[in-house]
């Protein structure tokens, strides 16, 4: 029998405009005012072939719009050139994470001569905005898709406009990190160097659409890195050993390779921290540790002379990538998923001395933060991002085997942790929005006073429902109808000045 969430890897095919939702219970705080904006996998099925793992499914867009104690609900497809073609055809149409097209001999030479050919655009991942007249739909290529957050509605392709923009820049993250003080976004892509690859960290300064490189990093192979790390003066990059090279990646469509499988898992080479100084983009040093895995970092900040590295760590390693293919997350038994837990990992700036580029041994330690499962951490970012933070939101289950099934708030400073639960029901990431958002207070109020908004998955009514709950006490504050089960989503984003 399959799992009661597998409805929640469901084809959603229903487009829903403006539409003002019902409050079931509680009341929206009047002080919220702005739209959350998600992106995420909603079409799993096509006419004559399938997506197989959750990171592949076409995008749609969800848009929740507040003010005045109301909310309005859009959901739009991001109609990428991927979505246009596939739909057209009922094929996958362009290499996904793990799903590739049915390609014969001579469309793989092509694509093997032309690597252009390879790439979609399906930006499932994450939402961005550059300036208020470009936000962008991302996944973990360059490619994005331009979106109006008025209306949810797609633009088109977007690029670049730098010297960035180059079939040898194919790998990036869908999580950009927004320096406040200096008011910047900062990235990194991965050049497919065969013999020289490299990371090439970047900036995008106050609404700018091009990109100035900050410096790079040279490596031996390429580590897959869902996101990175980003203090008040570096960036960090830690590659775990779930590693790449060039030529695998060039190679791909000749032998049909998906994506994410031309990767392979050498825990002998550790983990390796790269820091780089934002302020010249120089690379201060490699401090080497033990074998993990994470998608996200949590948070990064200079304490001392040390350098603080807050990651959800997933104990299986890279296992984790292989429980979300589609057939499994289906069956039975598929809410079986590795825990993944908060780790500081503290790097000593000063006092060490580097050999050959890297500091060994005990130079890093590792704390155990806490100890419910975390995952698509919160925090109040502009408040904390260039500091320390106390609060932390994310998903976590109840128990293993349970897919996740709640939400958690964990308070670092009293070693305590909150819960949200209810049966029946699987909750998506919590996104923070502080009380001030969009407001000249800036900074001010606790650092905990706003609110969590969640997209829940209510099996019981095969339906999905808003959940905001108080960012403090982490009790319900409101409860709002959708009109059907949303898929479930990856990553967004709360803009205050957007309804």
């Amino acid at each position: 029998m399959a799992n009661e969430f597998a409805i929640g890897f469901d084809n959603l095919e229903q487009e829903t405009i403006d539409q003002e939702l019902h409050v079931d219970s509680g009341h929206l705080p009047p002080w919220l005012r702005g739209s959350l904006i998600r992106t995420g996998p909603t079409l799993f099925r096509l006419a004559q072939q399938s997506y197989q793992h959750w990171f592949d499914g076409l995008a749609m867009l969800q848009k929740f719009a507040f003010d005045d104690g109301k909310a309005r609900y859009t959901g739009r497809f991001l109609r990428s050139p991927d979505y246009v073609k596939s739909s057209r055809t009922g094929l996958v149409s362009s290499d996904e994470f793990v799903s590739v097209p049915s390609r014969g001999p001579l469309e793989r030479l092509f694509t093997l001569v032309d690597p252009e050919r390879q790439f979609g655009r399906n930006g499932m991942v994450n939402v961005l905005k550059l300036n208020d007249s470009c936000y962008i739909a991302m996944t973990e290529n360059p490619l994005a898709v331009q979106f109006n957050p008025a209306d949810a509605a797609t633009v088109g392709a977007f690029d670049y406009p730098d010297d960035l923009h180059s079939v040898l820049n194919m790998i990036t993250t869908a999580h950009p990190r927004y320096d406040v003080a200096r008011k910047s976004i900062y990235n990194f892509v991965s050049r497919l160097i065969p013999l020289r690859p490299r990371y090439v960290v970047y900036r995008l300064d106050n609404g700018s659409t091009r990109r100035t490189v900050v410096g790079e990093i040279e490596t031996d192979a390429l580590a897959y890195m869902h996101s990175f790390g980003m203090s008040e003066n570096y960036i960090v990059l830690a590659e775990f050993p779930l590693v790449t090279h060039p030529t695998s990646l060039f190679f791909m469509p000749l032998f049909g390779t998906p994506y994410i499988k031309s990767y392979t898992w050498k825990a002998q080479r550790g983990t390796r921290f790269r820091v780089m100084d934002k302020r010249d983009g120089k690379l201060v040093g490699t401090w080497e540790h033990d074998a993990l895995f994470a998608f996200h970092h949590v948070h990064a900040q200079e304490v001392g002379d040390e350098l603080f590295v807050d990651l959800s760590v997933y104990e299986g390693g890279p296992a984790v990538i292989d429980q979300f293919y589609l057939a499994r997350l289906r069956a039975a038994g598929g809410g079986e998923i590795s825990y993944s837990g908060l780790r500081r990992y503290r790097l000593p700036l000063r006092g060490g001395s580097l050999r050959g580029g890297s500091l060994r041994g005990d130079s890093v330690r590792e704390e155990r933060l806490a100890e419910p499962m975390l995952e698509m951490p919160q925090f109040n970012y502009r408040r904390c991002s260039n500091g320390s933070y106390r609060y932390i939101y994310g998903v976590s289950f109840t128990a293993p085997g349970k897919f996740v099934d709640q939400l958690v708030k964990i308070d670092l400073q009293k070693n305590e942790n909150r819960f949200w639960h209810e049966d029946g029901c699987y909750p998506g990431e919590p996104v923070f929005v502080p009380r001030t958002a969009g407001t000249a207070a800036g900074d001010a109020g606790a650092e905990d006073d706003g609110v969590n908004i969640s997209v829940v998955l209510d099996t019981r009514r095969r339906r999905s429902f808003l959940l905001l709950l108080d960012a403090s006490t982490f009790e319900e504050m409101a409860r709002l109808d959708l009109p059907h089960a949303i898929p479930f989503m990856l990553h967004g984003q709360f803009y205050a000045g957007v309804l």
